[in-house]
């Protein structure tokens, strides 16, 4: 099997076929609360995003797919709106003293 490679766009390379390859996407990066459970609901949403867990949570902030701050300083307490954000694809990131972790959320 041929493939351009890298990205379709270079050179023609014999490939090893991928026709029984896991192809699921991965829609949250979990590097810590091992032992604890995460709930984040509904994802996605047109508004309200909700975080339900057992672990204190010190600090959760949103980011672009580029990296960009978009909401900082969001009390764990309360659901986060999503009102003033324009609809794509966002990191929301849970800190708990040393550790954190990422989830990836839509808003629609």
């Amino acid at each position: 099997m041929y493939a351009r490679v890298p990205n379709g766009v270079g050179d023609f390379k014999i490939q090893e076929p991928t026709f029984n390859s896991n192809n699921d996407m991965t829609t949250s990066i979990n590097s810590m609360f091992e032992n604890e459970l995460i709930n984040i609901y509904p994802n996605p949403s047109s508004r309200f995003v909700n975080i339900s867990t057992e672990a204190q949570i010190d600090k959760i902030a949103i980011y672009s797919t580029a990296g960009q701050l978009i909401l900082d300083n969001i009390d764990p307490e309360k659901s986060i709106d999503l009102l003033n954000i324009p609809g794509g694809n966002y990191f929301l990131n849970i800190y708990t003293g040393q550790n954190q972790a990422t989830y990836m959320i839509m808003k629609h």
